[in-house]
């Protein structure tokens, strides 16, 4: 195999989640070329993924040596930022990325989400508002919103921005929780379940859709479906870069 295919295999083993494989790839490349910020980016990628925080950090920030206008290697530092919770650095990250490339919508879900946790929900609005003016109906953007809403307790707007994004990517397995979620808020426990499931068939690792199934069978009971029918159980979340991270390469919403 050549150094080159090395790096498009890596890429592709990552796409499909088979990150220590990998990560065998891109070393391979590595050894090759170091000159290559994208092969260093991919690197940074995989290590958050493997929960290899400082090595993901090397690798993005060797990546950003090598090429300072590099928009991708800005998000997956933003991403870093965000697992850390130093949500500051992660707005800072990802600024510096959009001063390059103002289109690079995933970087308006890293804003979102750093100002989500910093409970500027208004502000994390007005982020995806920016990345949908350049890409209108991406399913991911309109799921994290249609989730912002949600978590404001506007139903009816996040059930259209769902709408939205599952007519866009009827597979997408954050729209698809997200959907349950809001099952879950209107008391319809079967079709909430049915949306987990979904979701969970696509991406068995979503923590989103797992949590949901866990509300599901509370659900069932007679005590907690009143709770959830006349709405005394409001569902809430946090935001972290596995949600961020989806959105580009793999989104993973992490409930509390």
């Amino acid at each position: 195999m050549s150094s080159l295919e090395n790096l498009q295999k890596a890429s592709i083993l990552y796409d499909q989640g088979n990150y220590k494989k990998a990560k065998e790839c891109v070393q391979l490349y590595l050894e090759t070329d170091i000159y290559n910020c994208y092969a260093f980016a991919l690197l940074g990628a995989i290590e958050l993924e493997l929960d290899r925080l400082k090595e993901a950090l090397n690798a993005v920030e060797e990546s950003l040596k090598l090429d300072p206008e590099f928009t991708y290697a800005y998000h997956v530092q933003s991403i870093y930022y965000l697992e850390t919770e130093q949500y500051k650095k992660a707005i800072r990250s990802a600024n510096s990325g959009l001063e390059i490339d103002p289109e690079y919508t995933p970087l308006y879900a890293s804003l979102a989400v750093a100002n989500t946790n910093l409970r500027n929900t208004k502000q994390a609005l007005a982020n995806i508002e920016q990345g949908l003016i350049y890409e209108p109906n991406d399913a991911e953007l309109l799921a994290l919103k249609a989730n912002l809403h949600l978590r404001l307790g506007d139903v009816n707007t996040a059930k259209l921005d769902l709408e939205a994004s599952l007519k866009s990517a009827p597979d997408d397995p954050y729209a698809l929780a997200s959907n349950g979620w809001l099952y879950v808020e209107a008391g319809e426990i079967d079709q909430a379940e049915e949306s987990f499931l979904a979701a969970l068939r696509i991406d068995p690792t979503s923590n989103l859709a797992k949590s949901g199934l866990i509300k599901v069978k509370k659900g069932r009971s007679w005590f907690y479906a009143m709770f959830y029918k006349y709405g005394f159980v409001k569902f809430t979340y946090t935001f972290t870069w596995k949600t961020v991270l989806w959105i580009i390469l793999g989104i993973k919403g992490i409930p509390i």
